[in-house]
């Protein structure tokens, strides 16, 4: 299943240069496509829908996302320093 990148709208984008967004929706595409993988009956996708945030760090970002397996969408929920 291939999961979109999306941020949440509690995530400032305004305060991140340009490129860092791109460096990032770029990863996070990347998550997605090792996810892929992983076949939709499996039990990692359990454990993957219990909304815990997991961590990229790009650029010095740190990027907490979750997976909305309902919307096939990767959602940064939050980026900080």
């Amino acid at each position: 299943m291939r999961l979109l990148p999306e941020f949440s709208y509690g995530v400032d984008l305004k305060r991140l240069p340009a490129a860092d967004v791109l460096s990032i929706v770029g990863a996070l595409v990347r998550v997605s496509e090792s996810m892929e993988s992983i076949p939709t009956n499996s039990a990692v996708w359990n454990s993957l829908r219990a909304q815990h945030p997991m961590t990229v760090r790009v650029n010095g970002w740190f990027v907490q996302y979750v997976v909305d397996h309902k919307r096939e969408r990767l959602v940064a929920v939050n980026v900080s320093r």
